[in-house]
Formats: C-alpha cells, sequence, structure tokens
C-alpha cells in the first residue's frame, strides 16, 4: 500500500481536483488522504482514529505521511473534498489491484478462479444482545 501511495500520480491528481492556495504550515491533501486510507487499512475507518497513532512513529513513516492531522483537522478537510476526489481514490485502488492479479485468483484442475468470501451466518443464529437486570433497591 505504501508503495502506491507514494507514487506522485495520486498526489498530481489530488492537487488537481483540490486547488487551493499553499500556506505555510498547512497539512497537504496527500497527507490528508493517505492517513484516511492508513486508518480504513488498519480496520478504523473514523476520524477519532487518527489520534491513536499521534505518537507512533511507523504508522505515518510507513504511508509517507510528513505530518499527520489530528482527528478534526482530518474530519474537516476529508468532508471537504469535492466528490471527484473519489477519483483519485478509485485510481489507487484500481492500480493496487492490479499489480496484484496472481493474488487475486486461485487455480484449480487448470482453470482460473476468483475466490469470494461470503458470511452466508443465518441472522437468526446470530445472539440477541440481552438485557441487564436493573438492581432493586431493598429495604434494610
Amino acid at each position: 500500500m505504501g508503495q502506491q501511495l507514494d507514487d506522485p500520480k495520486f498526489d498530481r491528481h489530488l492537487a488537481s481536483l483540490i486547488p487551493h492556495q499553499r500556506r505555510r504550515g498547512r497539512i497537504s491533501d496527500g497527507d490528508i488522504a493517505r492517513t484516511m486510507i492508513g486508518l480504513i487499512c488498519v480496520g478504523k475507518p473514523h476520524f477519532d482514529a487518527a489520534a491513536e497513532f499521534a505518537g507512533d512513529r511507523f504508522f505515518p513513516e510507513a504511508l509517507g505521511v510528513e505530518k499527520l492531522p489530528s482527528p478534526e483537522i482530518l474530519r474537516q478537510r476529508i468532508q471537504g473534498m469535492p466528490e471527484e476526489a473519489g477519483d483519485a481514490f478509485r485510481d489507487l485502488a484500481t492500480r493496487l489491484l492490479a499489480g496484484q492479479g496472481e493474488l487475486l485468483v486461485s487455480f484449480h484442475h487448470g482453470r482460473q478462479y476468483l475466490p469470494i468470501n461470503i458470511d452466508v451466518t443465518p441472522p437468526w443464529i446470530i445472539p440477541a444482545p440481552t438485557k441487564r437486570a436493573s438492581a432493586v433497591p431493598t429495604r434494610v
């Protein structure tokens, strides 16, 4: 993932979609996007999860993030991106998948298959949340 995020095409595509005046100290749109993508990759697709990585050296380094945004800045900037910014994310995902073709398919008996994992657990088997009995006051 880090190699795909280092691709200059990604930054150029974002810059063309989100034109703005470059201010000193402003976190780049690339860093904002990389942080959100990194959070999604580690299974934490919410803005507040950025705070968990504030002191982490590996997370920003692995993603090529120069300055890790706070949850508030991440939320503001992601929500402020135009809908067309999704094209940059789709292009990134397409390049990532195209480079991993051998990992996406299985070969059995000389034929190529695309494995699909489907959760087939019927909803009636999933346990329902239980209610707790509230404490009843007793007389002493």
